[in-house]
């Protein structure tokens, strides 16, 4: 109650004043837990070799176990966590500072690490980096399609055929049903999907 009167006498201008604030701290926040959470996938994985990695347990699953307990998220979602954490750590370093300053969102992070993950050549990557570092902050405002547009638009400019790469791999979607083999009453599936459907599929399968 005691909050409601406080906010309740702010004027307009201090009143937005505080939405913005809180939402650069609500940014910066997420940019110091994907750290923890790259430092904790980096003790992990960083020190295996290929007999450790080929365990039936490996690092990045211990990594994951820990990372979904103390985040209280599924397998997939501290995946999808691990994976953004340890891109702006090791890939997009100058993303990754602009991200803890508030400056862009989670969402827009999560779009620029996925479109970005093709990128093989370092140097490359290092120019991507800092173009997009220099425009993320207008980035929030845009659409699904717009966003991905504009992380392309670098990628395109330094790196093409990471993009070719990417649409080729979303066009080779495919689902088949059914094997000779299966027991009856039941059946296999497999395929390929976009990740945006893949998320879908997995949260009505669960």
């Amino acid at each position: 109650m005691f909050e409601r009167l406080e906010l309740s006498e702010m004027s307009d201008e201090a009143l937005i004043d505080a939405v913005a604030a809180a939402t650069r701290e609500e940014s910066a926040a997420a940019a110091r837990r994907l750290a923890f959470i790259a430092e904790v996938t980096s003790r992990w994985c960083d020190d295996e070799d290929d007999a450790s990695a080929l365990k039936l347990i490996d690092g990045w699953a211990q990594a994951k176990a820990q990372v979904g307990a103390a985040c209280n998220l599924g397998p997939h979602a501290a995946n999808t966590q691990m994976r953004i954490g340890v891109a702006l750590r090791e890939r997009l370093p100058r993303t990754a500072a602009v991200f803890s300053s508030g400056a862009i969102s989670a969402k827009v992070i999560n779009a620029i690490t996925w479109r970005t993950h093709l990128v093989t050549d370092p140097g490359a990557l290092a120019l991507i980096d800092a173009g997009i570092a220099e425009n993320a902050h207008g980035f929030g405002v845009l659409s699904e399609n717009a966003l991905t547009a504009a992380v392309d638009f670098w990628v395109h400019k330094y790196d093409p055929l990471a993009v070719i790469r990417s649409k080729a791999a979303a066009k080779d979607r495919y689902l088949e049903f059914g094997d000779k083999d299966d027991p009856d009453g039941v059946v296999s599936f497999w395929g390929r999907m976009r990740t945006t459907d893949a998320k879908i599929t997995d949260a009505r399968a669960d």
